[in-house]
């Protein structure tokens, strides 16, 4: 006789639904993870290393072997920096079923760097393809990303088709020195992938293969501070294109160079490096030469180009087997125009940002967030929602559901009214207006040789109400929030940008999301050339500083200042549109920058001016210390050249280089203008 068949009660057939319903989902889940089979392999840093604070180039290999037709993916690169802040990187691109290697951009924080995330997405059906997490980037020789940041001075990059650029690399290792190698096809075609570098070693190049684009990124990036070193190798050199045409010498023929037992004595050479392969060198008009090895003739020849340095180097140094002290007694005299070379005892931070940048950012800031009418978010609203509460969840919510006969509701009750004050205060910035809409500019605009070639910028939005605010900025810059360290509030507010070769920056549509009351700031960095706004002629006379300044832009200039040399010049008054302004002063001993700078590395700045032993920079001249490797190379080339001499001046536009298409935005816009100009002598 056969068991009664067994009757599920409706419950049961709910509960067996669900479970085949889970079933499938699970089944489909696994499905799609064996069929996904996306690779993504990502690479940080220039070489070996990461630069705190820098720019830097992210390398993402990508492919699917399953592929039978180009697949359109979005990369979303999560780049925490300042704490508060995480930047959306997103660019688009195919990948198929052979690797490809794509490159981005972005600032890497020393500080949030284990944070930073990839995540690579089917573009029609946004799926997630694969991902890659900074945190569990470990491998065996660097332990974790930390391993990878560079917390030296100096960080030469190196580059070419020299065989020897290993054993050129080892010249560089030394506790304040580093160098990192990358291959001649992953060179950066945007000025900013260089951000990182103190100077660039080019190495039997091939400059045929070297992309234009390249070439005139490095050119960019030198008039902006940067250096470059070439060492010919013993294949033909094209006769013209971009880093040809701006070499401080032609490269002849091959030839070799003697070396003294002397000289392989000092440089701690084996008996073998007798003789040493180079090329011959005929110097361009202008060039300074040089020798090595107690060598005469001119084996070295070197320029500057804007603010940057060009060297190049007969005998293929990069064959020679020295290290240690020895190779930095042989680097050091031909990096003394390029580098920055702390004198000992003074401090150095490895981990932080530049301090002069970061205090000038600071200030920056500070000028552009007074804004008149800007609503705070106190301790009094939060006091008067909290006794709201108190009195609605208390006696009222109990007074109403004892009438009702209703108590036991009042776990339901008290429940709601925190999701409605709550919901209330989350979307009353949605509704109501406070004070007007704020769109603020600060640019720093560097002068040299006669144009513009490059300029520093903030911009601060204020919001007087929760939504999206599309901010219209140039296409050739890069933004970014500002590279500083504010503490890590662990959830971080997520900030979407677009990149592509010629920028980074916020989408158009819909726009950045501010929440009412807030404040956003950005930093953008360009370097486009444009014509000159200062006409600068001034020389040294008996009695200091003689010439005139004519004022070329649209709008007055204040805070006029000259540095030259070991001195400095401030002058009263202004220059209106078109005036040309006659300088007759006396120089002042010492730098309001350089004397400044014990002041602020021992975060002492906002006492300068109480200091009597410490001169205080103009507001312009404390502005212009944003941008820090531009700076840096004034410095250095005010230093080494007296001919020289850096004029400061501000003026307030009115437009800026970002802007809020909202009729109704208020606008307030600071330029500084930094220029750089021969001295000439006279009695």
């Amino acid at each position: 006789m056969g068991e009664a068949p067994v009757e599920l009660t409706s419950m049961q057939w709910l509960i067996l639904r669900w479970k085949l319903a889970l079933a499938v989902v699970w089944m489909a889940s696994l499905a799609g993870v064996a069929s996904g089979r996306t690779t993504m392999d990502v690479e940080i840093g220039f070489g070996e290393s990461i630069r705190n604070a820098r720019w830097t180039p992210v390398f993402v290999t990508a492919y699917d072997p399953a592929l039978a037709t180009a697949r359109n993916v979005i990369l979303e690169l999560s780049v925490p920096l300042n704490g508060i802040e995480a930047p959306i990187i997103r660019q688009g691109f195919t990948i198929g079923p052979t690797p490809r290697t794509f490159v981005l951009y972005a600032p890497v924080s020393q500080g949030t760097a284990q944070d930073l995330t990839a995540v690579l997405r089917d573009a029609a059906s946004d799926r997630k393809l694969a991902d890659y997490l900074a945190r569990e980037d470990i491998n065996s020789r660097f332990g974790s990303i930390y391993g990878r940041f560079f917390d030296r001075e100096v960080y030469v990059g190196i580059s070419g088709h020299s065989p020897y650029q290993r054993l050129l690399a080892g010249q560089f290792s030394r506790p304040e020195w580093g160098a990192g190698v990358l291959e001649p096809a992953r060179l950066p075609s945007v000025p900013v992938g260089y951000d990182s570098l103190d100077a660039l070693i080019l190495t039997a190049p091939d400059f045929d293969a070297i992309d234009v684009e390249q070439q005139r990124a490095i050119l960019d990036w030198v008039r902006n501070g940067g250096n470059l070193i070439v060492i010919p190798g013993a294949d033909p050199i094209p006769p013209s294109g971009p880093i040809v045409d701006a070499l401080p010498a032609r490269i002849g023929a091959v030839t070799s160079y003697g070396l003294d037992r002397a000289t392989r004595s000092r440089l701690k050479l084996p008996e073998r490096f007798d003789r040493l392969g180079g090329r011959e060198l005929t110097p361009v008009p202008g060039a300074q030469t040089g020798s090595l090895f107690d060598l005469t003739g001119a084996l070295t020849a070197q320029r500057r180009l804007g603010l940057g340095q060009v060297l190049v180097i007969g005998p293929d140094v990069s064959q020679l087997r020295m290290s240690g002290p020895a190779a930095m007694d042989f680097w050091r005299p031909l990096l003394v125009e390029m580098v920055v070379q702390r004198p000992a005892g003074t401090p150095y931070y490895a981990w932080n940002a530049n301090p002069r940048s970061q205090e000038a950012t600071n200030f920056a800031m500070d000028l552009l967030g007074e804004i008149p009418g800007v609503g705070t978010f106190g301790f009094s609203y939060i006091a008067i929602v909290m006794i709201g509460m108190a009195l609605v969840v208390g006696p009222v919510d109990w007074l109403v559901l004892k009438l009702l006969h209703r108590q036991p509701w009042t776990w339901i009750t008290t429940s709601g009214w925190i999701v409605l004050v709550t919901a209330g205060a989350v979307f009353i910035g949605y509704i109501f207006r406070s004070g007007d809409l704020h769109i603020r500019t600060l640019s720093v605009i560097d002068q040299v040789d006669e144009q513009l070639i490059g300029a520093m910028d903030v911009a601060c939005i204020y919001a007087p109400r929760t939504g999206y605010y599309p901010l219209e900025v140039a296409t050739k810059e890069w933004w970014s929030p500002p590279l500083l360290w504010m503490g890590d509030s662990g959830m971080k507010s997520p900030l979407e940008m677009v990149q592509d070769q010629r920028g980074n920056r916020p989408p158009s549509s819909p726009g950045m999301f501010m929440n009412v009351w807030n404040l956003r700031f950005l930093r953008g960095e360009s370097f486009e050339p444009a014509p000159r706004l200062i006409e600068i002629k001034l020389s040294r006379t008996a009695k200091g500083l003689g010439g005139t300044l004519k004022n070329l832009g649209p709008e007055p200039l204040t805070d006029l200042a000259i540095r030259a040399g070991a001195g400095w010049v401030e002058l009263p008054g202004t220059i209106a549109p078109g005036e040309t302004y006659a300088v007759d002063a006396k120089i002042q001993p010492g730098d309001p920058i350089t004397d400044s700078q014990a002041w602020i590395e021992n975060d002492r700045w906002r006492r300068v001016a109480e200091s009597k032993s410490v001169i205080a920079p103009t507001r312009a001249m404390r502005i212009a210390e944003m941008s820090q490797r531009r700076s840096a190379a004034i410095d250095r080339l005010l230093k080494s050249t007296p001919q020289v001499a850096c004029v400061y001046a501000m003026s307030q536009p009115p437009a800026g280089p970002a802007s809020l298409p909202a009729p109704d935005a208020i606008g307030k816009h600071w330029r500084v203008i930094r220029a750089v100009s021969p001295l000439e002598v006279k009695p």
